[in-house]
Parts: structure tokens; sequence; C-alpha cells
């Protein structure tokens, strides 16, 4: 045999066993496809099969997964943990790496990869690559990537097998996802069909759980039924018990917004104003009735902060113009948040009690002046006597025009101290006056211990004093307050026959100024204390049992209190606490009835 002959006879025997090889890879895909529909079974048949036809020593299947679509290393074969980082990290990382177009050829397939691809397997000695890109009806959904260390040159025979196993591999792959596919759906409704099996079972027997709750409800629901025709009933009873009342009431009952708007209020309050009806009464804003606004802002200001205010007198105009006192016992009514809702209150009309109140006074005041004439007859004698004697000597009797001098000094300041003296009196004893205005409550104090000073020193009363000058004012009228202390001290006096020690002091207590009255006497007996402010009640042999209840009264309308006690060591204890000015602007405490 020739050479010739013999170099054929290889390269003939060469490529029968290339074509033996393709044709078993061919018969190995086929039966793989055909004896399975596991995807990843039939992906290592067909990376195992492409590498012995190219020859190559590592490779790799790429398939589009997910929503949207993304490369994704689903099989592989000879490929190292790094370089199998590397290649999901360059798939990963390319976004502009499309799938392969066109045939499987070397230059169209190196063309088709990344960079970062190329760089990978180069970098792992690889140089020749081969890739077929799996395809359906959809287009590329997937490629078979296989890597060979040598340069290889493949026959067209060669690409056609590899083609081949492409669309096999595609067709299986797309099977096997179809059939998982089914096999989900499958489980899905085979779960969904026992799902409804047991809420089938279960619905049946809720139904009659449910039945046997709706007996028990239909019966529930009739006794309830029941018992809510007779709540019905007893509301109504109720409501109009509470209307009875609410409109048969002798006094007027309201209820207002902050805004000022009245929201209802019963008959007696609508006869006390003046008003036809209860609608025309709640036509008219609240603060409007006030003769004074600002008594108005000082209530709003109290129940801000104190939540309620009781027995507050207010002076009110009526309808036809005509002024009434009233006395206002007032609570706010607030929502869970602690929102002011409406006031709710009673309104009781005293103008008659203020009338009398104030005969008592005028009454009061003269007996008080009674009480103090005697003093006064030694008050008066003692520098008429001087001014006598001074006068006698100074004109009937020969002397030094120094000594003259010196006895007419002395007519003349015991003139003037009789004078000091009137003036005092006539204060006293004169009408009181009508305008309230921020005063010092210890030049109001200081006044009444002067008129009293001569009985205090006859009583052998020692009277000691704090009354700080940094006290706030109080809105008061000093002609009324001036007679309220002056008959706290004649009452400390009569208490202590024998002399002993009477202390008065001021503090400021929060927005009140108190004043404390503290005597040494035998102090007040459980039996009196329970009458001490009862008018025309008396333990005194003359009195006249209007003093103290005067004095109530008048600390009272200036919107203060005066309480009773007795001190730890002995003695009666009379406190007066008068809120502080709230400005500079005087207020009209009465008026002429």
């Amino acid at each position: 045999m020739k050479d010739g002959e013999l170099l054929v006879s290889q390269a003939a025997l060469s490529q029968l066993q290339r074509q033996k090889r393709e044709l078993k890879a061919l018969s190995d895909i086929a039966r793989a496809v055909n004896r399975s529909l596991d995807v990843g079974s039939t992906l290592e048949v067909g990376i195992g099969e492409t590498l012995r036809i190219v020859g190559g020593e590592a490779g790799c299947i790429l398939l589009l997964e997910g929503k949207p679509p993304r490369w994704m290393i689903a099989a592989y074969r000879g490929v190292d943990q790094e370089l199998l980082r590397r290649l999901e990290e360059a798939v990963r990382g390319d976004e502009s790496w499309p799938a392969a177009q066109g045939a499987a050829l070397d230059v169209l397939a190196l063309q088709s990869l990344s960079d970062g691809i190329k760089e990978a397997m180069r970098e792992a000695g690889f140089h020749s690559f081969t890739v077929l890109p799996l395809l359906s009806s959809m287009g590329v959904f997937g490629m078979v990537l296989a890597a060979s260390r040598e340069e290889r040159l493949l026959g067209l025979q060669s690409i056609e097998v590899l083609m081949t196993i492409a669309e096999q591999l595609a067709t299986a792959i797309e099977n096997a996802r179809l059939y998982q596919e089914v096999q989900r759906e499958l489980a899905e409704r085979a779960r969904a069909e026992e799902a409804l099996r047991k809420a089938h079972d279960e619905l049946e027997i809720r139904v009659h759980e449910r039945t046997a709750e709706l007996t028990q409800a239909n019966e529930a629901l009739r006794a309830e039924i029941a018992e809510h025709k007779r709540a019905e009933e007893a509301l109504q009873q109720s409501e109009e018990r509470y209307r009875s009342l609410f409109e048969g009431v002798p006094v007027g009952l309201y209820r207002t917004m902050p805004e000022g708007q009245i929201v209802d209020a019963n008959a007696a309050l609508v006869r006390m104003l003046g008003y036809p009806d209860r609608e025309s009464l709640q036509a008219v804003n609240v603060p409007d009735l006030y003769v004074d606004p600002e008594e108005r802002k000082r209530e709003l200001s109290l129940l801000e902060r104190e939540g309620v205010v009781r027995n507050l007198e207010i002076e009110l105009r009526r309808r036809d113009g005509t002024m009434i006192w009233a006395r206002d016992s007032v609570r706010t009514v607030r929502d869970a948040d602690g929102r002011v809702q409406h006031y709710e209150g009673v309104l009781e009309d005293i103008t008659e009690r203020r009338r009398a109140e104030k005969y008592l006074l005028r009454t009061e005041r003269l007996a008080a002046m009674g009480r103090l004439a005697a003093a006064l007859a030694h008050e008066i004698n003692n520098p008429l006597q001087a001014i006598s004697n001074s006068l006698e000597l100074a004109l009937d009797f020969p002397l030094e025009e120094s000594e003259r001098q010196e006895y007419l000094q002395t007519t003349r300041r015991e003139l003037e101290r009789l004078m000091a003296l009137t003036d005092r009196v006539l204060n006293f004893a004169r009408p009181p006056q009508v305008e309230r205005k921020p005063i010092p409550v210890a030049d109001v104090v200081r006044d009444a211990l002067a008129l009293a000073s001569k009985q205090l020193d006859y009583s052998d009363i020692r009277a000691s004093v704090d009354l700080p000058d940094v006290l706030p004012p109080v809105l008061a009228s000093s002609s009324q307050l001036t007679p309220v202390c002056l008959n706290l001290i004649i009452n400390a006096i009569e208490a202590m026959p024998n002399g002993g020690e009477l202390s008065i002091s001021a503090q400021l207590a929060g927005d009140q100024v108190e004043v404390t009255f503290t005597d040494s006497g035998p102090g007040i007996p459980p039996d009196v204390m329970a009458r001490l402010f009862e008018p025309f009640y008396t333990t005194k042999e003359n009195g006249t049992g209007l003093g103290l209840p005067t004095s109530y009264s008048i600390i009272q309308q200036h919107g203060g209190t005066i309480t009773a006690g007795n001190a730890p060591g002995g003695g009666a204890v009379f406190t007066v606490a008068l809120p502080i000015a709230l400005s500079d602007k005087p207020h009209l405490a009465e008026r002429s009835q």
C-alpha cells in the first residue's frame, strides 16, 4: 500500500470514529430526553455530550430565568469553584449580554460573549469557545458554552450535530419545564381540592353550630328586645321625671357652651330673666346678660382653674334692662380628652336677699357705732380737756410769749387729733362706696386698728401685726372691708375682758390674700360654731346677731370666704380670704336698688 493511500485511510478512519462519537452523542441525548423529564439530569447529559463532540475540557449551560429574565448558570462541568464564582459575577454584572444569535460558529460565539466572560475563561487557560443557542418558539432562552484549552476547528457536520443536540436539549428543557408546570398545577389543584373538601366539611360543621347559635341568638334577641323595650319605657319615664324636675324647680337651670351659646334653660330661668320663651333666651349670648363683662371673665377663669364655681354672686341684666342679683353655681363638663364640652349651672335670684342684707348692713353699722360711742366719748373728752386747759392758761394768765405759743400749739395738735378722729368716724358711718378697685389689704386692716385703738388700750389687749407690703392688692371696696375688719377686732376685744393678745397677719395663698385674726380668748364652743354666721344669733347680752352674718355677706360678695375656728393653743381664729385683683380697672360692687 502506498503512503498516500495509508494517509487517506487513516483520515477516513478518524472521520468515521468522529461520526461514531457524534451519533452516540445524539443517541445518548435522545435516550436521556425520552427517559427522563427531569431538567437537571437532561442538562448534565447535554453538557457532557457537547464537550465530548467539541473535545472541550469545561463548559456550562446558561438559561434565562425569572421575570424580568436574567442569565443563570443551570449546569456546568470541568469548572472549579473559583472559575464558577467569576463566571457568575460576570453573568450577573453584564446587563447588555444578549443571547447568541445565528449559527453555532466559534467566531459568532466569541462575538456574543461579554468581555467579563471571555476574561474569566481566558484567565483560567481556555482559548477556544463554542456557543450553542437554545431556541424555542418565543426566541432564545439559553445557551450551551464549551471551552477548550487548545484551538479547535469544527467541521460542518460536527456543527450540524451540535445544532441537533441544541435543538433536542431545547425541546427537552421546554418539555421538562412544561411537565413541571403541569405537575405544579396538578399539585395545586390537588391541594385546592383537599382544601375545598376540608372547607366543605368545616362548613357543614359550622352550619350545624351556627344553626344552634342562631337559635340561641334568636332566643337571646327576643329577650333583649323585651329588655330593650322595658329600658326604653324606663328611660322615657326617667326623661319625663327629669324634664318635670328641670321645668318645675323654682331656680334657674341652664347648660351653655364655652362660646356663650345657651343650649338649654328651664322655665324658671326664662322667667327670672324676663324672656317670653326659651327660644328667645337661647338667641341671647351669655356675656350680654352680665352687667359687668369682667365678672364673666373672672368666672370663666375660675372654671378653667377649679372646674367648679359655687355660690358666686353676680349682677345680671333682664330683657327689660332692669338689674337683678343672682347666685351662680356652675361646673365644667369635659370630654375624655379633657376638652371643655359645656357648662352646667344653677342660678338663683337673690335680689330681695341683697336688699335685706343692705338693710342689715346699715343696722349693723349703727350698732357698731353704738359700741364705739363709749370709746369715742373718752377719745373726744381727752383732747377737749387739753384744749380747754391750754386756752384758759393762754387767755387768762400772764405768760411769756413762748409759753403762750406752746399752749396754742398744744391746742392745734389736739384739734387736729379731733378732726382726724371725726374723719374716721364719718368714713365708717357714711353709706358704702359703690366702686371696687385694687386696694392693699394692709391699709384696710390698719384703718380698722386705728378706729379700735382706744378700746384695745382700755381692754389691756396687745395687738401684733404682720402685714407684708409686697402682697398684691385685692379688688374690693375699702368702705365695706373696713367694717368687716373692725367687727372682727371688736369681737376679739369682747372675747378677752381681762386683756390678752390679738395677732393679725396676712399672706398670699394661691390667687387669694388671706388675713387671719387670732385672739387669746376662750375660743368658740362647738354649739356656737354651728350657728356663728346665722342672722340674729348672738351670745352677747346686748348683741344684735348681725355683725358676723353681715361680714360674711360682704366677703362673699367680694368673691371671697370667711371662716372661723379655734387655735391649737386656745383662742378663736377668723380667716378672711379675698381674690387678688386681676386688673387695675375699677368695678362696681353695688348699685342703688
